[in-house]
């Protein structure tokens, strides 16, 4: 089953372009040509095939005292439908020139489509196929529908503009595309070297490095003195003692 909102639009769709084919028909079309359209359609939908057959109802202007004749469209005008007349037209004053009192509509007939089509094309619709008459009413019918279409945006647009209300919307950072998440998965990634080559720098980091032997320290020759000379002596023995004796004493 198909959504409300849709049937709604199919809905829509349908009455305006069933409007404008209607305000099409009665603007652009003749009388002849609107007695004939539904024989013209039917015409068009079915092709034109041999074995295809279409009815049709011709309509004649006649008088007494004369054959009938197929009517023309200056033989007629437009009139108010009445109760009981299948003919919503009239002869034309110019008919009535000519001798003719009234319409009158042949009996039902069917007749070959690929004969039909092209007589009811020449003698009553100008050469024209029904599709290029068709689209004069469905570009109307788009533009009504785009309208439309675009009056609701509007005023759809302007409610929402109404309600909006800055302080009840949670603001937050859009989330990342595509390229941002490929750019943070790529930072994430480690080269590791194999488990081999780190096993083996372990290994070599915690061994211990041995020193280099250092030379045994040679005995001086000259003994160093124990004491910190007085008064700038210098550390070698003096060649004469110095004696200190009674008679250098200051009396």
């Amino acid at each position: 089953m198909f959504p409300k909102r849709f049937g709604w639009r199919v809905a829509v769709v349908l009455a305006i372009f069933s409007e404008t084919i209607f305000l099409w028909s009665k603007c652009a079309l003749t009388p002849l040509q609107r007695y004939y359209f539904g024989t013209y359609l039917n015409c068009a939908v079915q092709g034109s095939g041999p074995a295809f057959y279409s009815e049709i109802r011709w309509l004649y202007k006649a008088a007494a005292h004369r054959n009938q004749e197929l009517a023309t469209d200056q033989d007629v005008v437009p009139a108010a439908s009445r109760t009981g007349n299948e003919i919503p037209m009239r002869l034309s004053s110019e008919a009535h020139n000519k001798g003719w009192t009234s319409l009158a509509c042949g009996p039902d007939e069917w007749l070959q489509i690929a004969r039909l089509e092209p007589f009811l094309q020449n003698q009553f619709y100008g050469s024209e196929s029904l599709w290029r008459l068709m689209l004069t009413p469905l570009l109307l019918s788009a533009a009504i529908l785009f309208f439309l279409l675009a009056g609701d945006a509007s005023l759809r647009g302007r409610r929402e503009s109404r309600r909006w209300n800055p302080a009840q919307i949670r603001w937050q950072e859009p989330p990342p595309n595509f390229v941002q998440r490929w750019i943070s998965a790529m930072c994430r990634v480690r080269f590791r070297p194999p488990t081999f080559i780190q096993s083996v720098a372990r290994k070599r980091s915690s061994r211990t490095v041995p020193k280099p032997p250092q030379p045994p320290v040679e005995p001086s020759s000259k003994p160093m003195p124990t004491a910190f000379p007085l008064f700038g002596a210098n550390g070698a023995t003096p060649k004469e003692k110095f004696l200190w004796s009674r008679r250098n004493e200051i009396d």
